[in-house]
């Protein structure tokens, strides 16, 4: 592995370091204000978290925003510049200076989530037919999760507006969320089925249909077969 020049290193540490400040210098070895250095890297910043967060950037005003990015530029040290890189690294440093309303925290790490999953560079397949759940059982497809597949609990419901004014949660709302093959994403409120088939899934991935269904008790196996054909064709549970 190459090591940069200890000079290299050094003239990349200062600039950086100048660049973090807030006061406005010369860059080293260059007659150029390091504002303009600055402004670039913090319109970066704000445009990255105003593409990947739009419904949190909608409750917060321009001067938080501002606020916001200068912080994140002055104190945290990022060291991956990628787009997707800035965002990850924003929400941790959200997460450990934005504490004050943990309901709109909560919206920002549900927008974080749905970006992972849109760049998740997992592939999802599933059959392109729509099989009733008599075929789906004499077939005794393989079934596995989704690999794009995330669980989340959030304080609001999906359901409903939210309310960037709200700070207190309204309860406890799961959801799972995924991309299909079509390359949209899609969420799932978690009913008691649902969280009891998708464990069962998850305990015999990539196993046949009988294995999964023989796991589930009488009750729900009659149910079983209904919940799979449904989520097969949105894709969350894939078969082959």
């Amino acid at each position: 592995m190459l090591t940069a020049p200890p000079t290299l290193k050094q003239n990349i540490e200062t600039l950086t370091r100048t660049i973090r400040s807030q006061g406005i210098q010369s860059i080293p070895g260059k007659n150029i204000s390091s504002r303009y250095y600055r402004e670039f890297v913090r319109g970066n910043i704000k445009e990255v978290v105003q593409h990947s967060f739009p419904k949190f950037c909608s409750c917060i005003d321009e001067e938080t925003m501002d606020s916001l990015a200068n912080g994140f530029l002055k104190n945290h040290k990022t060291i991956e510049p990628e787009f997707h890189h800035i965002a990850t690294e924003f929400v941790r440093f959200i997460q450990a200076h934005f504490s004050e309303n943990p309901v709109l925290l909560s919206m920002l790490e549900y927008e974080w989530v749905l970006f992972c999953i849109e760049i998740d560079s997992q592939t999802v397949t599933n059959l392109d037919r729509t099989l009733s759940s008599e075929l789906i059982s004499d077939l005794d497809l393989t079934l596995t999760l989704n690999p794009t597949l995330q669980y989340i609990k959030l304080p609001f419901s999906l359901d409903e507006p939210f309310d960037c004014k709200a700070s207190v949660k309204r309860g406890d709302f799961y959801y799972v969320l995924f991309r299909n093959k079509r390359h949209q994403i899609l969420q799932k409120s978690l009913g008691e089925l649902d969280h009891y088939f998708l464990t069962r899934i998850s305990e015999h991935n990539g196993e046949p249909t009988s294995i999964i269904q023989q796991a589930c008790t009488d009750k729900n196996k009659r149910d079983f077969m209904e919940w799979l054909q449904h989520s097969i064709q949105t894709d969350l549970i894939i078969c082959s």
